[in-house]
C-alpha cells in the first residue's frame, strides 16, 4: 500500500519444520511439565496440610464429625496412591493416544505465517488461519498449538528462537488463543 509517496511493505513471515515423532519422543513431549506447573507444584507442595491433613485430622476429635474424617482421610489416602503411580497411568495413556494417532507414523511439515498456521503429511493437508486458533501450550522445549479440526502441531521453542521468530509466533498465538494450564 503506498502511503504519502512511501512504499509501505509489511514483511510477512515464514516457518516450517518436519517432523516424525515416535513414541519416545512424543512420551518426552507429554511428560514434560506445562509451563505453568512449577509455580501450581509448589504452592500445592507448601501447603497441602493446610487445606486437607490438617482439617481431615481435626474432624477425628468429635464424636459427629469422625466420620467425615474417615472419609476424607480414606481420599487423601487415595490421592496420594494416585501420586505414586501417576507417571504409569500417564505413560498407559500416552502410549495409547500416540498409537491411535496414525498420522504419527510417517514425517509431517508443521508450518505457519503471517496469515495462519498447517501441517502437511502424507494423509493430510491442512492450513487455518490464525483467529481460528484455539489452545497454546508450552511444554518443556515445545511449543504445541491446537485448533478445531487438526491435530496438536509441536514446535520446537528454540528452533523458533534461533530463526527469530518466536517473539513473533508467541504474539500471533497469545492474540489468538487461548493458554491451555
Amino acid at each position: 500500500m503506498k502511503i504519502g509517496g512511501i512504499m509501505n511493505v509489511k514483511k510477512e513471515f515464514y516457518y516450517e519444520s518436519k517432523l516424525k515423532l515416535n513414541f519416545d519422543d512424543y512420551k518426552a513431549i507429554w511428560e514434560s511439565p506445562l509451563s505453568t506447573d512449577k509455580i501450581k507444584n509448589r504452592f500445592v507442595k507448601r501447603n497441602i496440610k493446610y487445606f486437607a491433613i490438617i482439617p481431615t485430622i481435626a474432624l477425628y476429635f468429635s464424636k459427629y464429625t469422625i466420620v467425615t474424617g474417615i472419609i476424607l482421610s480414606v481420599i487423601l489416602v487415595t490421592l496420594f496412591i494416585i501420586r505414586i503411580f501417576d507417571k504409569r497411568i500417564t505413560v498407559g495413556g500416552i502410549k495409547t493416544i500416540h498409537k491411535q494417532n496414525k498420522l504419527l507414523e510417517k514425517e509431517l511439515k508443521y508450518y505457519f505465517n503471517e496469515k495462519g498456521f498447517g501441517i502437511e503429511g502424507e494423509n493430510i493437508n491442512a492450513y487455518i488461519s490464525w483467529n481460528l486458533l484455539d489452545t497454546w501450550q508450552i511444554r518443556g522445549n515445545w511449543l504445541i498449538i491446537k485448533s478445531v479440526g487438526i491435530p496438536y502441531m509441536y514446535f520446537m521453542k528454540n528452533e523458533l528462537e534461533d530463526a527469530n521468530l518466536y517473539e513473533k509466533i508467541m504474539g500471533k498465538v497469545k492474540s489468538n488463543g487461548k493458554q491451555f494450564y
